[in-house]
């Protein structure tokens, strides 16, 4: 297999055989409650990937992890100034990351009474995209962000339209067409179902958490767990 069928995932959240390769960041998530709804839609879609004959060419992420990004914060590997904080040279150490984040990121209040509604699962990855189902938590997603920037010196190129999703799964090989076709047939009900049923996503408040892989996400008092610090 040439290197070039693999997609961007590989030889940096996963490794060539699908095993979860070590990525250590930080960043601000809401989980997605394991007894609500939206679990059960979210395990479901990724169940539904998981029956394709193709299916190994994703790599999977447990549900324990799942979770809507709020923010992107540092990751240690991706060390360029527009993925940087404009007030932290790009060679600080990662658990001075952690720690520049403990401080500047829980005193700022994370939104409350966000109301999130499905969007679209995407071809690309099997993520269900997200956004806001009113006003309020718009305001509110995007002051909050705001202040995150204002405390932290991280602006992303795309700060200001930042699609919301919980992911289940990342694309690893690059599909054939025949199967890019089977895939968006697989996805067409599979939309169609989620767009009826779905309803609202009330995120809990997002959180500033760690992780040394894409597999689990550790909140400020459970740091410890983390070995790649």
């Amino acid at each position: 297999m040439h290197n070039d069928s693999f997609t961007s995932a590989v030889g940096q959240k996963f490794h060539p055989d699908g095993r979860v390769r070590t990525f250590p960041g930080n960043t601000i998530i809401s989980f997605v409650p394991p007894d609500s709804p939206i679990f059960a839609h979210t395990s479901w879609v990724q169940a539904q990937i998981q029956a394709l004959p193709f299916a190994n060419k994703f790599g999977f992420l447990p549900p324990s992890s799942f979770h809507m990004t709020v923010m992107e914060l540092l990751c240690d590997q991706v060390r360029v100034p527009e993925r940087w904080s404009a007030q932290l040279p790009l060679d600080t150490p990662l658990p001075q990351l952690d720690n520049f984040f403990t401080e500047r990121v829980p005193p700022i209040p994370p939104p409350a009474a966000l109301q999130m509604r499905f969007v679209e699962v995407t071809q690309y990855t099997a993520t269900l995209n997200l956004t806001p189902a009113d006003e309020e938590t718009a305001v509110s997603l995007q002051t909050y962000r705001n202040q995150i920037a204002a405390a932290t010196g991280v602006r992303f190129p795309d700060h200001d339209s930042y699609q919301y999703h919980i992911s289940t799964a990342y694309r690893l090989i690059n599909l054939t067409t025949a199967e890019e076709t089977q895939l968006a047939a697989t996805l067409q009900p599979i939309n169609d179902t989620l767009r009826t049923r779905f309803g609202l996503f009330a995120p809990p408040p997002p959180q500033l958490t760690f992780f040394d892989d894409m597999f689990a996400f550790y909140p400020v008092d459970q740091q410890h767990l983390l070995h790649t610090r």
